[in-house]
């Protein structure tokens, strides 16, 4: 990831992203395996306060993020990882296989 240059490349293609699931992902991949609450994404994210089904608004987010990963990589989507009634994280499959 290029945070000056806004742009993902996985697998040496370039992946077009709507803001909010490039500032989604930076957060996540900038701090591996660190979990974020569904509100610190939300604050994070959309730079707001969180008001309404900020669960849903974020899990729509995911879908089409990892929909767009796994068209470059098959698989390539599980490295969001969802902490059941907690958030998100990010977690590549090397990490997974040390735990």
């Amino acid at each position: 990831m290029n945070y000056k240059k806004h742009k993902v490349v996985w697998n040496n293609v370039v992946l077009h992203l709507t803001r909010q699931e490039y500032d989604f992902l930076y957060l996540l991949a900038s701090t591996p395996m660190r979990v974020y609450t569904y509100e610190q994404i939300y604050q994070l994210v959309w730079k707001d306060y969180s008001v309404g089904d900020i669960k849903n608004i974020i899990w729509c987010l995911v879908k089409r993020l990892r929909k767009k990963l796994n068209t470059v990589e098959n698989g390539a989507g599980n490295c969001i990882v969802s902490v059941r009634d907690i958030g998100y994280k990010f977690e590549l499959n090397k990490e997974r296989e040390k735990l």
